[in-house]
Formats: C-alpha cells, sequence, structure tokens
C-alpha cells in the first residue's frame, strides 16, 4: 500500500489540481475591487469586505474542469444605529441600477444582490453595523426585509487559529475596506477543507443540489475537529473518520443534530434538517462514505490499485495529480536527486539515504 509520506505528497498535490485557476482568481479580485471603488464613491460610511470560502482561502475550482468560474461573497456593511433592513437593502441596488457597468448584471435574492458574470458571480451581502460593533445581515421572506445577526470576521479569526498549529498567532483585521487576495500558501486545515468539499461536490453531483451540504457546515466541523496535524493525509484522515462521532455527540434531547456557528451560536447550520430530513439523511450518507472513500482506498496493496479506486471518486484531478507527481519523479531520477529508503520507500531529495544513481537516458535521442 502507498506510505504515508507519499500519500501527503499525492494529497498535497491534488489540492493544487482543484485550486480555482488563476484567470479565475484574478478576475474575481479585478471585480470586487470595481465594486469596493464604487460604493466607496457613492458612500463615505461603510465597511467592505470578502466573507465565506474566498476569504477564508477554502475555494475550489467547478467540477467541469472546462468553466472557469468564481463565487465571492462581499459584505457591505453601513456604520449606522439607525438604518432599517429594508433601506440598506435598497441603497446598494440603487446604486447597482445607476450603474452602466452592472445595471444589467444583477439580480436579488434573499439575502443579497447576485452581480452575474460568465459562469461566475459575485454575492453581495447588505449588512449594518452599530455603535457596539454588531454586524447585521438582511435578510427577506414573505413578510417583507428583516436583519439576522453575524460575524463573518470572527468567524475567520475563529478558523484561522484553529489551522494554526502555534495558537500564539492571531490576525487583526481593521481596515474599513478588507482586500480580496488569493492564498499563494495555505494551512493543512485550509488544504483539508477543501478536499472535502470537493469529495461532497462529486457525492453530489448527481443528488438534488438542496440535499448538498454548505460549505460553512463542512468548514465548522473540520475545523472542529482539526487537532494540529502537520501531515495532509493525517489530517483527512483523522477528521473523516472522526465526523460520523461529531454528528451523534451534536444530537439534542430531542433527537435532533443542532451544529451552530462557533462565534454566533443563534445562527445554527442544521436548524433547516427538521422541515427537511432528506438534507439530514444526505450529510449522513455523505459523512460516512468520505472515510471510506478517501483513507480506506490507501489500504489498497499498490499505488495503481489506489490512484483507480480514488479516481472513480474524484475523477480527474486524481490522473493529474499522478501525472504530475510521475514528471517530478523522473526529472528528480534525471538528476540524481532521489534515495531510496527500505522503510519508507523513494525519498526525493535527501541525502540521508541510499542514493539512486543518475539515470544517463542514452537511449534518448
Amino acid at each position: 500500500m502507498p506510505e504515508s509520506q507519499e500519500l501527503s505528497l499525492f494529497y498535497d498535490q491534488l489540492v493544487k489540481e482543484i485550486q480555482l485557476s488563476q484567470t479565475a482568481c484574478s478576475t474575481a479580485e479585478r471585480e470586487f475591487n470595481s465594486l469596493t471603488s464604487l460604493f466607496d464613491d457613492e458612500y463615505d460610511n461603510v465597511k467592505m469586505f470578502p466573507q465565506g470560502s474566498y476569504s477564508l482561502g477554502t475555494t475550489i475550482r467547478p467540477l467541469n474542469a472546462d468553466r472557469d468560474d468564481f463565487d465571492v461573497d462581499f459584505v457591505i456593511a453601513f456604520v449606522d444605529d439607525d438604518i432599517g433592513p429594508s433601506d440598506v437593502k435598497e441603497n446598494i441596488g440603487d446604486v447597482l441600477s445607476n450603474s452602466n457597468r452592472y445595471k444589467d448584471k444583477f439580480s436579488e435574492k434573499g439575502r443579497a444582490w447576485t452581480v452575474n458574470y460568465n459562469n461566475s458571480h459575485i454575492d453581495i451581502v447588505p449588512a449594518k453595523i452599530n455603535s457596539a460593533e454588531d454586524l447585521y445581515i438582511t435578510d427577506k421572506n414573505d413578510q417583507g426585509y428583516f436583519f439576522i445577526k453575524s460575524n463573518p470576521k470572527a468567524f475567520k479569526k475563529w478558523f484561522q487559529n484553529q489551522g494554526i498549529i502555534d495558537k500564539t498567532v492571531h490576525e487583526k483585521i481593521t481596515e474599513s475596506i478588507e482586500p480580496i487576495h488569493s492564498y499563494q500558501r495555505r494551512t493543512i486545515l485550509q488544504k483539508t477543507v477543501q478536499i472535502l468539499k470537493y469529495h461532497r461536490n462529486k457525492f453530489f453531483q448527481t443528488r438534488p443540489e438542496k440535499e448538498k451540504p454548505i460549505s460553512m457546515l463542512i468548514t465548522t466541523i473540520a475545523a472542529t475537529l482539526y487537532n494540529g496535524e502537520s501531515d495532509l493525509f493525517q489530517s483527512v484522515s483523522n477528521i473523516s473518520a472522526a465526523i460520523p462521532q461529531f454528528m451523534e455527540s451534536s444530537k439534542g434531547l430531542d433527537g435532533n443534530y443542532h451544529i451552530y456557528n462557533p462565534i454566533e451560536t443563534s445562527e445554527e447550520f442544521t436548524d433547516k434538517w427538521i422541515d427537511h430530513p432528506e438534507r439530514k439523511e444526505a450529510f449522513i450518507k455523505w459523512g460516512n462514505a468520505v472515510y471510506q472513500d478517501l483513507v480506506k482506498a490507501s489500504l489498497c496493496e499498490s499505488r495503481i490499485q489506489f490512484s483507480q479506486r480514488l479516481g472513480d471518486v474524484l475523477g480527474q484531478p486524481v490522473v493529474s495529480a499522478y501525472e504530475h507527481i510521475g514528471q517530478t519523479n523522473q526529472s528528480d531520477q534525471k538528476l540524481g536527486n532521489m534515495s531510496f529508503d527500505k522503510e519508507s520507500g523513494f525519498v526525493i531529495g535527501s541525502k540521508e539515504h541510499t542514493s539512486i544513481p543518475q539515470n544517463n537516458f542514452f537511449g534518448e535521442n
């Protein structure tokens, strides 16, 4: 079976294969900056910042690799105690309506205005910040608009702290306009969440879209279960193995699952499961499948069997990851940078084991 070191190397390359393309990242950043400039010119009492997967560094590319899309959540918060939810929502809609660039590109959701691009979109989430620095985002039902308390910045700090092995490191965010950026380096926790989310997308590819677990639920569970692992495969293994037990521990006296936002406990990620039990059953099935698909596959007798089994689950990224690793190994062997250890197998670039002689490839032209 593949060694743990090889599995971590593979999963690390897999993460690179499921990242958004640089083109998509650049486009998202350009459009985000354009929107911040638009609203910054219009209002002097707003704070603007990204939230969700893009802010947390856990975005993944779509299953269809030919589509180059992005999905960014962008909060625009008025610093005003007295402004009402309908005014917040309408103020932002008016700015978009009066913009030549966006007037034909946006539509309304319950909690947001959505700016649509080709295969991509930015959700603008209207909100207000009161004098106590509490954030309230708008929502909408049959009776009209209302506020929901939220705290995406605090969640981001919590998530980052959960993923830092050195827990003394914290990030301070104070700018009125927090920039959007692509993460050049990701933590083990960020990579683990990306792998879990991609597996979820594949698992629910042929299932009803409404049954697919929301990213915030998966992100919260993974961050709660993460125990400072410095090895990616170990993190994926430990977290996926612990999901069923975590779910059982979240059962209340009423027999229902209750998983809350760790920062804003008034927000429950599983509240709709009572009215939609099919979503609960779908999550349980996915939670049980993750370990079987991502970890048990490593018990295959050979690398080929492992790649075939995982390829059946995750598709082309598995093939691409192993092709990249194979090309790297071939290049290192040509340069004489590979060594061999009987216990761990091939060790690239190490001088502490038996060196593999450089391949002269005399037959090559």
